[in-house]
């Protein structure tokens, strides 16, 4: 992956899980809630920031750590 759109990758925020475009717009949608919410790091559950091919149950592609920063799987 490269960071081309790619049509099903999918975030989870602590809202829910959410389609993105690439991960640069996965990273920029956890920074904008945390930033929104006020929401610390001690507040993220096991699963926020994983982003999936796919959906909720798909395959986890990467992770997006509570500074925004992309780890690809």
């Amino acid at each position: 992956m490269d960071g081309d759109a790619v049509n099903d990758l999918h975030v989870r925020t602590l809202a829910g899980w959410f389609l993105v475009a690439s991960l640069e717009e996965a990273s920029r949608l956890i920074c904008e809630e945390r930033d929104a919410t006020g929401t610390g790091a001690s507040d993220w559950k096991k699963t926020t920031g994983d982003v999936r091919r796919g959906g909720a149950g798909g395959r986890r592609v990467a992770r997006i750590s509570y500074n925004g920063r992309i780890w690809k799987l």
